[in-house]
């Protein structure tokens, strides 16, 4: 973990800013922090090798010199500097098991791009300069200062903890070691891509009504009336003169959030408001005040300071902030395009110095490949398995991640496969002959003619038509089978049935080996969240599965009950709330350990708090006392108080 970084990181996270306008390379300024004191680290503690690397950049199939390598050390910094910055921006960490082998691939596939435009542009003489990459820094240095002191109070608290604006300067160098290859990256971007006003234009015309939607803004007040009348007696008055915006709005505004400002709201665009409101205030001309303009939260007066609005193709082009995003979008996908087509006929490769990693990226880019998929599948069993059989205890987290998607994958190819030849055989002999030959198409308007003819009164060859919906029915389902059957290379009905009894053994011996493998990683990671619903899905049976997948399910809820209430939380949430509860109680009606049907308990208090149901949470107490007596040391004041409150509350029904 970089020191400078967490030292600063205050100061940076305001900073954060993306410093790539281009969609491929994002890198944040963490990132090329850990780059460049990583790179250096590299070269002074450890001797550069092919072994060292993970992964060797090929052309024409001959592997380049460095530094056309990602290193292990490269790869980790990146690795360490993306965590760091996540937790920052979220306040929580990835999850440790598939995030972090998915990120750990993204930033190789990120980082092989990037070694590809160093190629381009040490090829084509394109590295900047010394001078080109201190003018950058200045230039990044002052546009950050001037956003720093737009907001008067961030700029204070930054001198009080920095002393001077010199400190502040100083750390946001610091922060640009990378700039040199972002200024590279840069240039080769403007080198290959050439956007012309003619193209912008053309991608106006394409997406305008995208751009109104996206791009156009009102600028407006507003005041809020709950009756109709008030609002008309309101408008008059503001129409007449006798009051202004600001003082109808502090005398008569039930928004408080604004009442006291003269109703501003700002710039808003389509969608941030109640659609009523929006027509009213983008069909409205500037300095006109309309309304009373009723909305589920009463009538509203509304007057626009200032519009930004497109009636053609043309108004877009006159507005430069929205050309120039335009611009970089198409500089983006060009750039995108050019890098993909550069790699195709330069003949760029990958020579990997890292299995899981290989075996990571031919899995994404072969999800529905059974050979690739059984290979895969094939050389991690020896990395994840004991020769007996049993799941190594010693295998590293990410072959097993890998193991547990590629056997997801595989099994979700050999089900389908498996659904296909069972409804072949259940049907080849009864699908009757006139419909065999028929195409889908054809199936699916005859069955719809039935359907209408089957909504008539007085329908006297009912069956009739409903045993032809059926044969139909039968060989559209026979008909979508084929496809499978011919993969399979299928000729009989034997065949058929030998290729079934293949695919049922495969289901069950991958299912039987990926639940293993996550009984493993649960007990290894009880607190990812991936890891708890992979299993629960795999083996709902497992007692200690159910109560993490009932906290799972508790702190999903949490994140909707502060806004939605305990009754309307039953009532959005009641099948998931009814799962959690069927669970606790099945986990409590077991054999589970005392520390299970413990924690089992608790998660149903946690869902009685949440509901605030008292019944609920008296009968858990009461469970809890039969396991554990002296769990709470006032377990049986709780219970009577309890009691005591339902008991009044049922007499006062009564009454």
């Amino acid at each position: 973990m970089n020191n400078w970084f967490v030292k600063h990181e205050k100061l940076i996270s305001i900073l954060i800013v993306s410093l790539f306008v281009i969609g491929i390379i994002w890198w944040s300024i963490g990132s090329y922090v850990s780059m460049n004191n990583g790179g250096n680290a590299a070269g002074q503690n450890q001797e550069i090798t092919k072994e060292s690397s993970v992964l060797v950049l090929t052309k024409d199939g001959e592997e380049l010199d460095y530094p056309y390598w990602i290193l292990e050390s490269e790869l980790n910094n990146h690795y360490e500097s993306q965590l760091q910055q996540y937790e920052q921006a979220y306040q929580r960490s990835i999850d440790p098991v598939f995030d972090s082998l998915n990120l750990k691939t993204s930033l190789v596939n990120q980082l092989y791009d990037l070694k590809i435009i160093m190629y381009y542009s040490n090829e084509n003489d394109l590295n900047p300069t010394d001078e080109e990459v201190e003018n950058r820094i200045n230039e990044e240095i002052e546009s950050y200062i001037s956003q720093l002191k737009s907001n008067e109070s961030n700029w204070n608290q930054l001198m009080e903890r920095y002393g001077s604006e010199k400190e502040v300067r100083d750390i946001l160098r610091q922060s640009m070691n990378g700039m040199e290859t972002q200024v590279m990256v840069e240039k080769v971007r403007d080198n290959v891509t050439n956007v012309s006003r003619g193209d912008i234009l053309t991608e106006v015309e394409n997406t305008f009504e995208d751009i109104k939607n996206e791009k156009e803004e009102v600028n407006a007040q507003h005041i809020l009336i709950s009756g109709e009348a008030t609002a008309n007696s309101v408008k008059d008055q503001l129409v007449s003169g006798e009051l202004n915006f600001a003082q109808a709005a502090e005398m008569y505004s039930e928004d408080t959030s604004n009442a006291s400002d003269a109703g501003n709201l700002g710039w808003f665009s389509h969608g941030d408001m109640v659609p009523e409101f929006e027509k009213a205030a983008f069909e409205a001309s500037i300095g006109e005040i309309v309304g009373p303009i009723q909305t589920n939260y009463g009538y509203h007066l509304i007057k626009v300071n200032d519009k930004k609005t497109f009636e053609t193709p043309e108004d877009v082009m006159n507005e430069e902030t929205v050309v120039q995003e335009i611009k970089n979008k198409l500089t983006d996908e060009a750039f995108d395009n050019w890098l993909v087509e550069y790699k195709e006929t330069e003949n760029f490769g990958r020579a990997y110095y890292n299995d899981v990693l290989e075996y990571a990226y031919n899995f994404n880019n072969n999800t529905e490949n059974v050979e690739v998929l059984e290979n895969i599948r094939s050389n991690l069993q020896n990395e994840v398995f004991y020769d007996d059989g049993t799941v190594s205890i010693d295998s590293d987290t990410d072959y097993m991640a890998l193991y547990i998607n590629t056997s997801k994958a595989l099994l979700n190819i050999y089900e389908e496969r498996l659904t296909k030849v069972t409804q072949y055989i259940s049907l080849k002999d009864r699908v009757e002959a006139p419909y065999l030959n028929m195409e889908i198409e054809a199936i699916d308007a005859r069955i719809k003619e039935i359907d209408a003819e089957l909504k008539a009164e007085n329908i006297e060859n009912e069956d009739a038509l409903l045993d032809e919906k059926i044969s139909l029915t039968d060989a559209k389902t026979y008909n979508n089978t084929l496809s499978v059957i011919n993969e399979l290379n299928l000729d009989s009905l034997e065949e058929a049935k030998e290729k079934k009894a293949e695919l049922e053994d495969k289901v069950d011996t991958i299912s039987e080996n990926r639940t293993a493998v996550l009984e493993e990683m649960f007990y290894r990671y009880p607190s990812s969240n991936s890891v708890v619903q992979a299993y629960y899905q795999a083996n709902p049976s497992d007692h200690n599965v159910k109560v993490a997948y009932s906290k799972l399910q508790i702190e999903q809820l949490k994140q909707y009950a502060g806004y939605l209430g305990a009754q309307n939380l039953a009532s959005y949430f009641g099948n998931q709330i009814r799962d959690v509860v069927i669970n606790i109680s099945s986990v409590l009606s077991s054999k589970a350990s005392t520390n299970t049907k413990l924690d089992a308990v608790e998660v149903g208090l946690d869902l009685s708090d949440l509901l605030e149901d008292d019944s609920l949470r008296l009968d858990y107490l009461k469970q809890l006392r039969n396991i554990d007596p002296n769990y709470f040391t006032d377990l049986e004041e709780r219970i009577q108080e309890l009691e005591n409150t339902l008991n009044s509350t049922n007499t006062s029904t009564e009454e």
